[in-house]
């Protein structure tokens, strides 16, 4: 993998994130990443309307010449009308608050409404609609449980999805996803590369919920250090041979990018089997 394969994640520039709930970073820090990314050729930003301030921070500092991806909160009515005057407004506010007047590409984000057939149809159809009025290049929708990719492909014009995948978590991966999304052309973003950091995680910060795990990720831990292997490539490796369009990474400071960019490279060594598809309390973050 190289840089230009890597977009630059905002959930924490705007709110607390993740399971250890740390503080939104500031424009500051936000502003020394951006720099740094653009000098290592990263040009593509994933945010969202519901990640807090990060979209204003973001339109502070200047986005222009960036590719940009957002995304929609949830809407409550099942009216086309309803629908479509919510998703108008978010994604105009998102314009203004990034200080654009479009963006690459517009996520889905609710992973409930994709089970209502009949919604997701009026949702479409609204985002067709946005498309043709050139205020977004491509429709997406964000896949969490990758099962459900099959149902909605079939039926509605996906250029692009967003969806969990690391070391432990492959299913993205697999034969029949790999196939639909050659089949439809769908591009593929890839999120939770290292599980929302619990994959570098100590023991004793562990969420309660997860620490019957952690035999898991002391084992990759072993792996690592008996083979002389720096962590983040050791996470980052598994990609070696996969086709994906985009890595989307979380930061706190331009010191963990300047770390991943040193470690992007993939490198000649054979990665165990460390898949836990099965453990979907494990590999799903909207559980912990």
């Amino acid at each position: 993998m190289i840089s230009k394969n890597l977009s630059i994640g905002t959930a924490n520039f705007g709110m607390r994130y993740g399971y250890k709930k740390l503080r939104s970073i500031s424009v500051k820090k936000i502003r020394e990443i951006l720099k740094y990314a653009r000098k290592v050729n990263i040009s593509s930003i994933d945010t969202a309307y519901n990640y807090g301030y990060a979209e204003e921070k973001l339109g502070e500092i200047g986005v222009k010449d960036w590719n940009i991806s957002s995304k929609f909160p949830s809407t409550s009515s099942n009216s086309l009308i309803d629908i479509d005057n919510h998703i108008t407004k978010k994604l105009t506010e998102s314009l203004i608050r990034l200080r654009v007047n479009k963006i690459e590409n517009f996520f889905i984000h609710n992973r409930q409404e994709l089970k209502n057939f009949d919604k997701i149809k009026k949702i479409f159809a609204v985002m067709e609609n946005l498309k043709k009025r050139g205020l977004i290049k491509n429709i997406g929708c964000i896949v969490y449980d990758p099962e459900i990719l099959k149902n909605i492909s079939k039926d509605f014009p996906i250029n692009v999805i967003q969806a969990p995948a690391n070391i432990l978590d492959q299913r993205i991966f697999n034969s029949d996803n790999q196939r639909i999304l050659k089949i439809n052309k769908i591009k593929l973003e890839l999120r939770s590369i290292f599980l929302q950091g619990l994959l570098f995680e100590k023991k004793k910060y562990f969420p309660q919920k997860l620490k019957k795990y952690y035999y898991i990720f002391e084992n990759i831990n072993k792996f690592f250090e008996k083979n002389k292997i720096n962590r983040i490539n050791g996470l980052i490796n598994f990609l070696k041979g996969k086709k994906f369009n985009r890595v989307i990474v979380g930061l706190r400071d331009v010191k963990e990018l300047e770390e991943i960019i040193k470690n992007i490279k993939y490198k000649n060594f054979k990665t165990p089997n460390f898949k836990m598809n099965t453990k979907k309390t494990l590999i799903n973050p909207y559980l912990w």
